[in-house]
């Protein structure tokens, strides 16, 4: 149990984690490149601003400086398209500059060329057209080198800090599971301490059975009797959960009819469904099989079917039911009666909870929490839904 929850706590606390960590990057590469624009603009902008000062674009050779942060080829045109003036800052053939031109097509983009990429701008200043080459290949280099490096990054601090938070939730979970594991075998102990004083009380009720009593005395011996039995059944839910929590039962899974053993619960209870004159329906598809452990499914649907003769109301209707939905198998028990709070609703499950203490029918509270914990360990689950005063209905699907 406590493997599974360390598991867990990791993984969520990672992702959390991971994706604090994956947002840092994605923001700091964004305002990498943002920056990378921003160096890209201002060049283009401060070499328009020094070509705009040019009384004679014909002749920029000699008149036009170019700035030396990022590699720019500055390219003048007439309105015919031709070449009339050129200055660079990096070393570039006339054939080069002409397949840059013809691939030039936009006012603004973004093009390769000989393993080189370059971030041209066109203009038209005192009607040439000029169009600014920066020479960019480093930049986007340095980009890709950013992200690749902050991938790696974030794998490497996702890594150790999984493992941080591994380390951290052991340590925080350690005396939780002391706790509970000391709880668990109080409880085991105490179901077994149980065993030889009510087998003792046991022995003494029969002897006293035997006896001449009369009837003020047979009554109490009766309600002594009563209360043993209820003990009886708590020490051996008790020591049921206890096991089921520690996983120390076996079980044996196989293909089990649903509808014939239903029945045979149904049977069971006949007695009990006579006495409160309960209306019985069973739906139940024919040739429905779920795949389970044959003594935990019985002991389900016993504690499902006490809970629902429990709080069934008098004159009231049990419907039994079970279908296919997709690949799962459904088992279905509903009951008319008083339903179940709202505020309630999430508890049913918890120990030791009994509800509305006027009507708990000398209820432990233990048999649902038990039932929900052999179906997660037969790796299924038990749901339950309420209307007040109407019905409620608690489902095991697998």
């Amino acid at each position: 149990m406590f493997s599974n929850l360390k598991i867990k706590l990791t993984i969520y606390n990672s992702f959390i984690i991971s994706i604090i960590v994956l947002i840092f990057i994605v923001v700091l590469n964004i305002a990498f490149n943002l920056e990378v624009e921003s160096r890209i603009e201002n060049v283009i902008k401060e070499v328009r601003t020094t070509l705009s000062t040019i009384d004679d674009l014909s002749h920029i050779e000699e008149t036009l400086n170019l700035p030396n942060e990022i590699p720019i080829l500055v390219v003048i045109l007439d309105s015919n398209g031709k070449v009339v003036s050129k200055r660079s800052s990096f070393n570039i053939d006339e054939s080069d500059i002409s397949h840059l031109l013809i691939s030039s097509t936009k006012l603004e983009d973004e093009i390769e060329y000989k393993d080189s990429s370059f971030f041209y701008s066109k203009a038209v200043i005192s009607d040439y057209t000029t169009v600014s080459y920066l020479e960019i290949t480093s930049l986007n280099e340095l980009s890709g080198a950013t992200l690749y490096l902050s991938f790696f990054g974030f794998l490497l601090i996702t890594l150790a800090l999984s493992g941080v938070t591994f380390y951290n939730t052991s340590k925080t979970l350690k005396p939780v599971q002391k706790m509970i594991i000391q709880q668990q075998e109080f409880v085991s102990n105490a179901s077994h301490e149980l065993k030889t004083p009510l087998s003792i009380i046991s022995s003494a009720i029969e002897i006293l059975e035997n006896t001449q009593l009369d009837t003020d005395q047979m009554k109490w011996l009766a309600y002594i009797n009563e209360e043993k039995n209820h003990l009886v059944l708590l020490a051996k839910n008790l020591l049921e959960l206890s096991e089921q929590n520690e996983g120390q039962v076996n079980l044996l899974t196989k293909d089990i009819e649903v509808l014939e053993i239903i029945e045979k619960i149904c049977n069971a209870f006949q007695g009990r469904f006579e006495q409160k004159n309960i209306q019985l329906k069973l739906e139940v598809e024919s040739m429905l099989f779920i795949k389970y452990d044959e003594a935990s499914l019985n002991q389900i649907l016993y504690i499902l079917f006490d809970n629902a003769i429990k709080y069934v109301n008098t004159n009231g209707e049990i419907v039994i039911y079970g279908k296919k939905h997709m690949t799962k198998t459904i088992i279905g028990i509903q009951n008319t009666g008083e339903g179940i709070k709202k505020d309630d609703i999430n508890r049913v499950f918890d120990r030791f909870f009994t509800g509305d203490k006027s009507r708990n029918n000398n209820s432990f509270g233990l048999g649902l929490s038990l039932a929900r914990t052999i179906a997660k360990n037969n790796h299924s689950k038990i749901e339950v839904k309420s209307i007040v005063n109407q019905w409620t209905t608690f489902t095991l699907t697998k």
